[in-house]
């Protein structure tokens, strides 16, 4: 087995940068298990260039069933991935955003929510609420779709900022959400035995031995961002309601934000990607379901991006694809053996470095980081050993 780097989705900046120096050409980014190109990505000079290489037509998992539904999904492998995984990347990387598609009844300030996006409305609708002259608190509620799209990290997470303060926004987080991001697969001998040739792949890894599937993978994103929403101050997080005969998880979802909202007197924006969840949602006093979907029409090619906006979408798209070839010298890793729950709440990858140049300087770069990293925090703990002191806390 090559050798490789165990690096945290933070660390990729500094593979970004290594490619910045060394790939001014560029560096053609690859679906491991077909070898299939799908994206391009190159320094501009001044900013990335990202370019959608792929097509919907000649996408490689259409070739395995001919004349495939793609609604059908329990005749194919755990591994395949209709061309929407191309937008789920986008998305979640934040490179596209979630645009609010439908407002429904209730909520009063629809038309600003479509012309000014979601954190500008919710600024806006928060700043114009007196809440000591009675007016009702507002609070967004999440399904577990927009969590997948990393929603929170990629548009609300400004809005609880130090700097910005909370603008007197609450989250809300519910249970049931929690236990869908939580129901992912795992592949087996048998799952891994559908990963062959015949169908397109190359020869499959035994990275993915009793590793999650690519819709468990795609969950873990959100499973992530759950957390990330759960340290937030203004989080109420909302136990399962009591059960139902019969009732979907979609209803039990709306169930609980719609009793916080009867109990607490609050206004609960509900955000999804799911029209059907948002049709259930609609009618419920308090909860005002806002439907975001991908945009209509987009670009192929996405200009002027920051170095931390590329290492965030190799990270997605190595979790997409399970693993990613990133030119000729790099191969990003999101699955391999013995890999654990905390290297996914920790959003490890591992890099095997083909490139003997470009390897040196990773693992210089990379400790000269992880130098700096501690002598911070040992600065930061001998601040707060004296401050403690100062308190008298310390004998």
């Amino acid at each position: 087995m090559r050798q490789r780097l165990t690096l945290t989705r933070a660390d990729l900046v500094t593979v970004v940068n290594a490619l910045m120096a060394r790939r001014a050409a560029g560096s053609e980014l690859r679906d491991g298990l077909t070898d299939s190109r799908v994206f391009h990505v190159a320094w501009g000079g001044d900013a990335w260039k990202l370019t959608l290489t792929a097509e919907s037509s000649s996408w490689p998992y259409k070739t395995w069933y001919p004349g495939f539904d793609e609604t059908q999904l329990a005749r194919v492998p755990n591994e395949w991935k209709g061309f929407g995984v191309v937008r789920e990347i986008l998305l979640a990387s934040g490179i596209v955003p979630l645009r609010v598609a439908e407002v429904f009844a209730g909520v009063p300030s629809a038309r600003r929510l479509r012309q000014q996006g979601l954190f500008q409305a919710l600024r806006s609708e928060a700043e114009g609420r007196d809440l000591m002259g009675g007016d009702r608190p507002l609070y967004v509620g999440f399904d577990t779709n927009v969590l997948r799209f990393r929603l929170y990290s990629n548009t609300l997470r400004p809005l609880f900022s130090p700097r910005l303060g909370n603008g007197g926004v609450g989250l809300l987080l519910c249970d049931v959400v929690h236990q869908e991001l939580k129901s992912g697969r795992k592949h087996s001998k048998t799952s891994l035995a559908t990963l062959d040739p015949g169908r397109g792949y190359q020869v499959p890894s035994l990275d993915f031995q009793n590793q999650y599937d690519f819709q468990a993978r795609m969950k873990a994103l959100g499973l992530n961002e759950f957390s990330k929403v759960d340290r937030v101050t203004q989080l109420r997080k909302l136990p399962p309601p009591s059960a139902r005969r019969g009732q979907s998880n979609d209803q039990a979802i709306v169930r609980a934000y719609a009793q916080f909202a009867l109990d607490q007197g609050a206004d609960v924006w509900l955000v999804s990607a799911d029209s059907q969840f948002c049709h259930i949602a609609q009618g419920e006093r308090g909860v005002r379901p806002i439907y975001m979907t991908w945009p209509p029409r987009y670009p192929t090619t996405f200009p002027q991006l920051t170095t931390e906006t590329v290492a965030t979408f190799l990270y997605v798209a190595a979790v997409a694809f399970g693993i990613l070839h990133v030119g000729k010298g790099l191969i990003l890793y999101s699955v391999w053996a013995g890999k654990n729950v905390a290297d996914w709440s920790q959003e490890r990858v591992q890099l095997a470095c083909l490139d003997t140049d470009l390897r040196q300087r990773l693992h210089r770069d990379l400790k000269i980081i992880q130098a700096a990293e501690e002598r911070s925090s040992g600065r930061a703990k001998a601040e707060t050993h004296r401050r403690n002191r100062r308190g008298g806390t310390i004998a």
